[in-house]
């Protein structure tokens, strides 16, 4: 978890967990009362050249399965949140090999086919299928 150090926002057991930009909005409900850690990723994390990175991770390390769930908060771009997601996941491979991987993509509008991209594609096999994504600018779900 070194790469991360420096970007933990915090690390608890708060009952709600949320990020949000421009209006756009993922939120937490910690059912569970496991400790989760929030990660601001974009802006905060190495990155090389041509690789962008998500906005947010949220991780588990006390559950049976941990969970690590990527987070990127987008206008009407998703492609690019896709590849951010993907570039993030790549990123940190080595600090969740035990992890179940999330990709979660919440934004104001809808992409036709969205689902069709070769970029989706290769995220469904990244996070064996674990993707969920809005369109009306919030995101909930528990844990």
């Amino acid at each position: 978890m070194d790469k991360l150090i420096d970007c933990i926002e915090y690390s608890d057991k708060r009952k709600i967990l949320t990020c949000r930009e421009n209006g756009i909005e993922y939120r937490i409900t910690n059912d569970l009362e496991t400790r989760i850690c929030k990660v601001k990723i974009d802006g905060c994390l190495d990155q090389g050249k041509g690789e962008k990175r998500c906005d947010y991770l949220f991780f588990t390390e006390e559950l049976e399965v941990n969970k690590a769930i990527f987070v990127e908060l987008k206008g009407t771009r998703l492609k690019d949140a896709i590849n951010q997601i993907i570039d993030s996941i790549n990123y940190l491979r080595e600090e969740f090999i035990g992890h179940t991987k999330y990709a979660r993509i919440i934004g104001k509008g809808d992409v036709p086919r969205f689902v069709n991209f070769p970029e989706y594609k290769r995220l469904h096999g990244l996070v064996y299928g674990n993707i969920k994504r809005s369109t009306n600018k919030i995101l909930e779900e528990s844990i």
